[in-house]
């Protein structure tokens, strides 16, 4: 997982997940540029989460290429460095008055949603 660390250190709590974050490599990038330029590198398609730009559904989003899926903070979003370096862009299905779930609601539907259409494709997908 990459994170973009602009103010605020990142600090894995041991106590969430039952120590999820130990399963997890984690890449710290001081700014949102750097992250994005690096994951473009290493042939990622960079897809920034957001309900204010038309672009993908989630149930549209091709599963079958190396895909970086952007998420804002809970606060403040996307910034619009990121929104403007983005390749596509998906919404996340929401109803009701709310505009925003938190971020763990968030990767949460996305990776769901990813990761059963990608494993009921033809891709090779298993981790190495």
């Amino acid at each position: 997982m990459h994170i973009i660390q602009s103010s605020d250190a990142f600090r894995a709590l041991n106590t969430v997940a039952k120590g999820a974050s130990k399963w997890v490599d984690l890449y710290p990038h001081k700014t949102t540029a750097s992250c994005i330029s690096q994951l473009k590198q290493q042939g990622y398609r960079i897809v920034a989460t957001t309900p204010h730009e038309r672009g993908y559904t989630l149930s549209e989003l091709p599963v079958t290429q190396k895909t970086a899926l952007l998420f804002g903070t809970e606060i403040t979003g996307l910034s619009d460095e990121a929104i403007a370096l983005a390749d596509d862009f998906v919404t996340i299905p929401m109803f009701g008055f709310t505009e925003s779930f938190n971020i763990s609601v968030s990767a949460a539907i996305c990776l769901y949603d990813f990761i059963t259409r990608l494993h009921a494709s033809d891709s090779v997908w298993q981790l190495t």
